[in-house]
C-alpha cells in the first residue's frame, strides 16, 4: 500500500485531508522489492528462497549493557 500524505482534500474519498504523523513528522514507509524474472515452472522455487532470505536475513544489534564489564561476567558467567 502505497501512503498518501496531503494538505488538502485531493477529493478522494475521505473528505478530508490526510495527514498521518507519528512524533510530530509524516510516517516513512521502507520496504524492498523482488523481481523475479524467470519461468512460470521454476519461479516458484526462486521465490520461495528468495522470500526466505529476505525474511531470516540476520539483524545485527548492539547495546550497551547498564552493568560494569565485572559485573556482566560474573552475572553471565558461561563454562
Amino acid at each position: 500500500m502505497l501512503h498518501r500524505r496531503t494538505l488538502y482534500d485531493d477529493a478522494l474519498g475521505v473528505s478530508e485531508p490526510l495527514n498521518e504523523t507519528a512524533f510530530d513528522a509524516g510516517l516513512v514507509v521502507r520496504g524492498k522489492h523482488l523481481l523475479i524474472i524467470e519461468s512460470p515452472t521454476s519461479s516458484a522455487l526462486y521465490h520461495r528462497v528468495a522470500s526466505q532470505r529476505f525474511y531470516m536475513n540476520p539483524l545485527a544489534t548492539y547495546a550497551l549493557p547498564p552493568l560494569s564489564y565485572a559485573d556482566y561476567s560474573t552475572t553471565y558467567r558461561q563454562a
